[in-house]
């Protein structure tokens, strides 16, 4: 288990752009934390289907940036590399001394990402100010709207995510018939954001919906990042606990797909986004990344 936990270091610190010896000394959990963080920011290259609010069209502002918007949705939908339309903070090394920084001025956080599940596009390579924002899922795109830097907190963007895709998985009806105790104002909720308070909750129509992504921890880690990477900790944990049941049962299982029984030794390593053990060529997972 010593093997395998360095193995899935090594891979994900060559994995992030720029790591530092700061995030080599972190904990393997907090790593995975990172690892996964500094992943979503980038969306996988995957031609998707495109789905666009109409109140993207009925937009005025969006007249005069037609071609650019096209041109990009295009893109999104034949599965180019966005990366030249991100921030690019995602391409930059991680500053040794980001945990002592406000979260608001944190290069290595997109707190809009993290805590509801939204990217944000610039219209054009150059970086302008006009942005797209779009939530990605494996095999779909919804452009929300036409935005700006200064509406990451404007909780009009959720609510255009339930009235056009209320079944789409980007937000779950939580109750109906309730209300919530408190609705704050978009500055008062991008001051909570940036002091690390998440709210991924809104009430719509006499409903109350969360986005998916389930808000963000207060070190601006999206949730499911940090629940995803806690969950392999604790698989790795068990194989170290129990690891003769487990080699005894990965054993069993190659030698039933091989049809005979393997050789060799186990070799830890990373395959299609999970680590594994591999023996006589055949690969045993333990645990997918986040």
């Amino acid at each position: 288990m010593d093997r395998v936990e360095a193995v899935l270091r090594e891979f994900v610190l060559a994995a992030m752009p720029g790591a530092t010896g700061a995030l080599a000394d972190l904990p393997l959990r907090s790593l995975l934390s990172e690892y996964g963080t500094s992943r979503s920011r980038v969306p996988e290259w995957r031609p998707r289907a495109v789905h666009v609010a109409p109140q993207l069209t009925a937009d005025p502002r969006a007249a005069k940036v037609r071609r650019d918007a096209e041109a990009l949705i295009a893109k999104i939908e034949a599965g180019e590399d966005l990366t030249a339309y991100l921030s690019d903070r995602v391409l930059e090394p991680r500053d040794p001394g980001a945990e002592s920084q406000p979260l608001s001025a944190r290069r290595d956080r997109d707190l809009l990402l993290a805590e509801w599940g939204v990217h944000h596009l610039h219209l054009t390579p150059g970086h302008g100010p006009d942005l797209l924002f779009v939530a990605f899922r494996p095999d779909d795109a919804y452009v929300i709207g036409l935005y700006s830097h200064s509406d990451f907190a404007r909780k009009g963007v959720l609510e255009r995510m339930v009235h056009n895709w209320p079944d789409s998985e980007l937000v779950h009806k939580v109750s109906s018939g309730l209300e919530l105790s408190q609705q704050w104002s978009d500055r008062e909720h991008k001051h909570l954001r940036e002091n690390g308070i998440s709210g991924p909750f809104i009430e719509v129509d006499g409903a109350v919906w969360a986005a998916a992504s389930l808000g963000m921890a207060m070190d601006g880690t999206p949730l499911l990042v940090a629940h995803a990477a806690m969950g392999l900790a604790w698989t790795l944990d068990d194989w170290r606990e129990h690891l003769d049941e487990r080699l005894r049962e990965a054993a069993e299982g190659v030698d039933q797909t091989l049809g005979h029984k393997a050789v060799g030794d186990w070799e830890p390593t990373v395959h299609a986004g999970e680590i594994g053990i591999v023996r006589d060529g055949c690969f045993t997972p333990i645990g997918r990344l986040p």
